[in-house]
């Protein structure tokens, strides 16, 4: 089945599985998907970068909190 979808339906099958959140892991799909991710001009989910979100502490969550307060004038 997977050689039917990278064959004839490559773009919808890549869209759709992206919008749902699912990673295609067909061994044999991967080339096409690294293709068309290369025709697009993205990098593909090996290539993307890190998160950048920090880790979840108590401080992180105050000085994050402390940041929107001011970026967004919530003190009145």
């Amino acid at each position: 089945m997977p050689w039917h979808l990278y064959g004839h339906h490559l773009d919808e099958w890549v869209v759709e599985c992206d919008q749902f959140g699912l990673k295609i892991i067909a061994k044999e799909a991967q080339q096409y998907i690294a293709a068309y991710w290369a025709r697009k001009g993205q990098a593909t989910a090996e290539e993307a970068p890190e998160s950048t979100v920090p880790e979840f502490t108590h401080d992180t969550f105050i000085e994050v909190l402390a940041d929107f307060i001011v970026a967004d004038n919530q003190i009145r």
